[in-house]
Parts: structure tokens; C-alpha cells; sequence
């Protein structure tokens, strides 16, 4: 811990558990941009021992997990000196029409039957119906039109003329065309 105050070093009798956070080691920079002036001057550093600090591994493992947006490079390189197996590449981005043919498929799954029997049953799995296709058609509505999407809007359309007309039948309403 470097700090314009050392903090003293506890008693050597002292319990481990009782120690807290004190001046153990001394840091310099490689570069020498701790040297006064200098960007790094009176910066405060951490050291863990890597080798007998049973916390050190998952401390550097959250660092890692932390930083592998900015810094992908610096959290792989701790993964691999932790000797953890490497992340797996992310998956290729889909196309707009797979993003939007998995969204159709997803909502195909969602109109099966209510798990929940009785008579309220077909009126559920309707209204269920309903909510997302409206929901996936309004938040194409916001997207700038292509192909994919004004066909993907119109069998969502469909799917919600069709669920709402499902949801007055359920109700005993009548069912205009």
C-alpha cells in the first residue's frame, strides 16, 4: 500500500485474521512513472501472493471477469497464468433474418396450450398468444424497414389478428372478419 501515511505493520504476534490492511511491500514501476511528478506518483498499489494467499486465485479471477470488456487481452492473459481453460469464442452474430426467425420460433413455442386447465385455459394461452406476437410486431415498428423484417411484421400481424380473434371466442364474443 503505498499512501502518503504508511500505515504501521501490525504486531508480529498478531492473528492473521486481526492484521487488516497494512504497508507490506514496497511497488515501483518498471517505466519509472512513479517517480515524483510523474503520472503514477504516490499512486496506491495491491499486492497478492499468488502462491500462499488462498483468496488470491478467485480475487484475480473477478479482476479478470471485470475488466474482459475493456481490457479482453489483460483477462485472458490472467485466465491463462490462473491456468483456467479459455472463454469460448462468442458465437458469430446472426443474421437479421435468423434474429428475427428465432423471434418468430420463440413465439410459436409461447402458443401452446395454458399448463393451467379449466375454462380460463384457452382465454390464457390466447391472451398469451396475443401479448407477444404485439409485442415483437411493435418493436419491429421501431426498426428502420427491410425484407426481413416487413415479412417477419406481417406473419406477426397475422398472429396477432389470429390470437385475437382466439381471445373473443374463449370469451364468447363475437368474432368479426
Amino acid at each position: 500500500m503505498n499512501t502518503d501515511k504508511p500505515t504501521p505493520e501490525p504486531a508480529p504476534e498478531a492473528p492473521k485474521a486481526e492484521r487488516g490492511l497494512y504497508d507490506k511491500f514496497v511497488v515501483r514501476r518498471r517505466d519509472g512513472r512513479d517517480a515524483p511528478g510523474q503520472k503514477h506518483d504516490g499512486c496506491r498499489y495491491f499486492v497478492i501472493d499468488m502462491d500462499h494467499d488462498e483468496h488470491a486465485k478467485d480475487a484475480l479471477r473477478a479482476y479478470a471477469e471485470n475488466c474482459s470488456t475493456d481490457l479482453p487481452a489483460l483477462a485472458d492473459d490472467l485466465r491463462e497464468w490462473l491456468g483456467d481453460p479459455p472463454l469460448p469464442a462468442p458465437e458469430a452474430p446472426a443474421t437479421e433474418y435468423e434474429f428475427y426467425e428465432r423471434q418468430k420460433a420463440e413465439i410459436l413455442r409461447r402458443q401452446q396450450p395454458a399448463e393451467r386447465g379449466g375454462a380460463d385455459a384457452p382465454l390464457l394461452a390466447a391472451a398469451r398468444r396475443y401479448i407477444t406476437a404485439k409485442t415483437a410486431h411493435d418493436a419491429l415498428a421501431d426498426k428502420p424497414p427491410t425484407r426481413a423484417r416487413e415479412r417477419t411484421a406481417q406473419e406477426l400481424w397475422r398472429e396477432v389478428v389470429a390470437a385475437e380473434a382466439d381471445m373473443r371466442r374463449a370469451a364468447g364474443l363475437k368474432v368479426s372478419r
